[in-house]
């Protein structure tokens, strides 16, 4: 277990001890014509008994008032990961509700998600660690005001798929869907007439489905999951992790790459004659770019890496919270590609090395690959490669300066990435995130700035033509080969905690290592085919083509 992941264990079992004292269900307070088993209701109740959770009587909760009709809570008594539920009402006027809601939101953890408590809004909790275990308050935290009265739900564990991996939408939208549950079947117990309040007319929602527009400018996104440096495992056996990560990610890219370039060096005149009408297709493409302004096709490729890479939130669309990201996101590509490889050009014109930014139009499809593995796998804070621009290296170029002009785009990523987590970091500790939206919009785009490199850093040190990682692949194996594990290894550290033992591995993880091993068998299946390929199938209907000389462009 991280160090992150044990003191939030930590935390929760002292937690867990604070509001549970001993066995049934509701705390002592004012009475209640409602019981616990009522509240819940019994698919809920049922699910709670499936797991194994017990009910736990005289437990209380200080972020609920004392004199509460209700609180109940339930606890998995053998589970390491505090494994708990709990729920209360309590009748409020708007008063109350304002007190309370001021009381909450004056603790760090909480944040107000809507406009207006009076008309549905609720309260969250964006479950940051705190100094000391008092003062933590879980992410699943959640109060609501309905129809006169005033509830709470939380719960940290997806009881219905045993604990897997959330994103924060997910566990947002399951919370949401728990509160309406136990709201309705309060205002039911207490009033068996009352169907449905205002609130929930409107709503064909399905259970567990996001409220409609509830991704606003003011709610955190896929971008916020990204760990703080404190958050950080810093142990022998999390640093030697990763270490190991990178150098079998590395051999399983490596030795395939290898065999793919002896195999296309022993038949290169053939395999060049039938690969040359597809030259001419990415020459076309090429000519057709440089005949746009280069501020079109520089600006149009950033805002469309950007509109591709917001993928990696579930909830993208039309809405403030989108429209946030995305701008957060075009921000730290600028930053990442336009502004480092300019620095980078003016290096090189200092020494004699003309180049200029072009477009990457290949690395689009990268953006979206990766974007969509984020989706599929659930993990936040998202795989995201910005790395959409490149310098063309005009005139004379060399092995020599295209490796260095590849190094020095790697040491930019590393750079700014690293300055982008601590300075996220920072600004997560200083609470910029609850001072509203101006604050969140620069806490996330400090997070798109670091995932954006950090994630580009691997990737971009593949030895695939357009990518960095290629020319230093021709220059020496040794120079690529530390160059992509210092590049896997940060990954891992920062945006891909290394799991503290294979119980703890988590899909994201697990992905990762198996794209790169998909990466091996497919570098495998090319180096059979450029092999094994009969040579009259190369030559038939290319008999005329010349064999190509030219040296392959790395822009594109």
């Amino acid at each position: 277990m991280s160090r992150g992941r044990g003191r939030r264990a930590l935390i929760a079992l002292a937690l867990a001890l604070g509001f549970v004292a001993a066995g049934g269900g509701a705390a002592a307070g004012a009475t209640s014509p409602v019981t616990c088993d009522q509240m819940v209701g019994p698919e809920l109740l049922a699910q709670l008994a499936a797991e194994g959770l017990v009910a736990r009587p005289e437990s209380k909760t200080p972020l609920f008032p004392a004199d509460a009709a209700l609180q109940c809570w339930w606890y998995h008594p053998d589970s390491p990961r505090i494994v708990y539920f709990g729920a209360g009402y309590m009748p409020a006027g708007p008063e109350l509700v304002a007190a309370e809601t001021a009381r909450l939101l004056a603790i760090p953890s909480f944040f107000q998600d809507g406009a207006d408590m009076a008309d549905g809004a609720r309260l969250r909790s964006d479950g940051r660690l705190t100094d000391t275990m008092a003062d933590f308050v879980d992410g699943s935290w959640q109060f609501q005001a309905r129809d006169g009265h005033w509830f709470f739900v939380v719960s940290p564990t997806d009881l219905a798929t045993s604990g897997a991996a959330e994103t924060r939408p997910e566990l947002d939208a399951r919370v949401d869907a728990a509160m309406a549950g136990i709201q309705q079947n309060v205002l039911d117990a207490l009033a068996p007439d009352v169907v449905a309040s205002p609130v929930d007319a409107s709503d064909t929602r399905g259970e567990g489905e996001a409220a409609p527009g509830g991704f606003t400018a003011g709610t955190p996104s896929t971008l916020s999951g990204l760990q703080t440096v404190g958050d950080a495992s810093v142990t022998a056996l999390s640093l030697g992790g990763c270490l190991a990560v990178a150098v079998v990610l590395v051999a399983l890219v490596g030795l395939p790459g290898r065999l793919v370039e002896g195999a296309l060096t022993a038949r290169y005149e053939e395999w060049a004659r039938f690969a040359a009408p597809f030259g001419r297709g990415a020459d076309r493409l090429r000519a057709g770019l440089d005949a746009l302004p280069r501020a079109v096709v520089l600006g149009g490729g950033l805002v469309v890496a950007s509109l591709l890479a917001a993928l990696i939130e579930p909830e993208l669309g039309f809405n403030g919270g989108s429209a946030r990201l995305v701008l957060s996101l075009l921000i730290g590509f600028t930053l990442e590609s336009m502004l480092g490889l300019a620095l980078i050009a003016m290096w090189l014109a200092r020494r004699g090395m003309a180049s200029r930014l072009a477009l990457r139009p290949g690395s689009l499809v990268i953006v979206l690959a990766t974007a969509l593995l984020s989706r599929a796998s659930g993990f936040e804070p998202g795989f995201v490669f910005g790395l959409v621009l490149t310098l063309a290296l005009l005139g004379d170029r060399t092995e020599r300066s295209e490796s260095r002009a590849s190094i020095l785009e790697g040491a930019w990523l590393l750079v700014l990435g690293a300055a982008g987590w601590a300075a996220y970091s920072g600004a997560t500790a200083a609470g910029w995130a609850q001072t509203g939206v101006l604050g969140l919009f620069a806490v996330e785009t400090l997070a798109a700035v670091t995932v954006g490199c950090l994630s580009a850093l691997p990737l971009a040190m593949l030895p695939l033509p357009g990518l960095p990682g290629r020319a230093l692949w021709r220059r020496g194996r040794l120079r690529w080969a530390v160059a992509e594990g210092v590049g896997v290894a940060v990954f891992v550290f920062v945006v891909l905690p290394f799991p503290q033992s294979w119980d703890a591995v988590q899909t994201p993880f697990a992905t990762w290592v198996i794209a790169f091993a998909v990466y091996a068998v497919l570098a495998v299946a090319v180096w059979a085919v450029i092999t094994f390929v009969p040579s009259r199938w190369l030559t038939t209907g290319t008999e005329q083509a010349a064999p190509s000389d030219r040296k392959v462009d790395t822009a594109v």
